[in-house]
């Protein structure tokens, strides 16, 4: 999935009037619902994930979608604002604190690129409950005779602040489901990209999820392309580790029995940050050359 700031917002197509998008509000909305779910749908299909769709059917709850894969249950509100709107806050429902791994994922769609530009996160990992909403009251947007607006007790408003810009639908998915699928390879084939068409043949084959590709011959030299198929930070932040401990103790055990431990994720993000550390100081990160490139690659089917 190409990363929002890839977008070359050159290719405008004719452009959408901010009248005409303000009449259609309803049918917007649902065309973004169905346009976000589609995406992400895509995102999760390619991952091997099953993913499920519910919807309530009465808008009291505080979620607008609940996705379903694997044991995650993510009871879900959605917003989405065109771009270019002064909105800096959204008002959220308090019962949602009362669903397990519930999030607000809030979209900004661009209507004359016809594509969302900005997607911004507020939940917890699978599992965790809602972050802590605040003290924000949010109020009735109809004034009372007195023409006051009236607070709703059972609504927050949450600024742009207390959200997480991510970088794609992708990252949203990490998000959302974390390590799904359990499999280590399918989760793999699901990570790979590239973006140096010049790289040698075997890399593009290796990126469409053939490791049988990796040269038998592959050494620390030129193992590069074949470490930065992954992005590694990602994956530990997925896993909820940093880089410095991660590595620290796969060098440890790597020292103590001469074997790298860990399935074929851990290995090749071991190897990822291996190859970044030899840059920064080749002179220590050079005893671990002794990893096993095709462990980190077709070997790893065995793991």
């Amino acid at each position: 999935m190409m990363n929002l700031h890839q977008i070359d917002t050159t290719q405008r197509r004719e452009p959408i009037g901010r009248a005409r998008l303000a009449a259609t509000s309803t049918l917007r909305e649902n065309i973004y619902e169905h346009r976000f779910l589609a995406e992400i749908g895509e995102e999760l299909l390619a991952r091997g994930i099953e993913l499920e769709i519910m919807r309530g059917e009465i808008d009291r709850w505080g979620h607008d979608i609940v996705l379903e894969a694997g044991s995650i249950i993510r009871h879900t509100q959605l917003k989405v604002t065109v771009a270019g709107g002064a909105r800096t806050d959204i008002t959220v429902n308090t019962r949602l604190l009362a669903k397990p791994s519930a999030c607000v994922v809030w979209l900004v769609y661009e209507p004359d690129l016809r594509t969302f530009v900005e997607v911004r996160w507020f939940g917890g990992a699978p599992g965790q409950a809602l972050p802590d909403l605040g003290t924000r009251l949010a109020k009735h947007s109809r004034a009372n005779s007195k023409g006051v607006k009236a607070e709703r007790s059972s609504q927050r408003k949450l600024g742009l602040s207390r959200f997480e810009r991510l970088d794609d639908l992708a990252q949203l998915c990490d998000r959302l489901f974390g390590l799904l699928p359990a499999d280590p390879l399918e989760f793999l084939r699901s990570r790979m990209s590239m973006t140096d068409d010049a790289a040698p043949r075997w890399v593009h084959e290796v990126t469409r999820g053939d490791f049988d590709a990796i040269p038998e011959d592959l050494d620390w030299n030129n193992a590069g392309p074949l470490g930065g198929l992954v992005d590694g930070y990602r994956i530990l932040e997925m896993k909820d580790e940093t880089a410095e401990p991660f590595l620290t103790r796969q060098r440890s055990v790597f020292a103590q029995t001469g074997h790298w431990p860990g399935d074929a994720v851990d290995l090749w993000v071991t190897l990822f940050l291996e190859l970044r550390a030899d840059r920064m100081a080749p002179t220590i990160s050079r005893t671990a050359s002794a990893i096993s490139i095709r462990s980190a690659g077709s070997c790893v089917a065995h793991s």
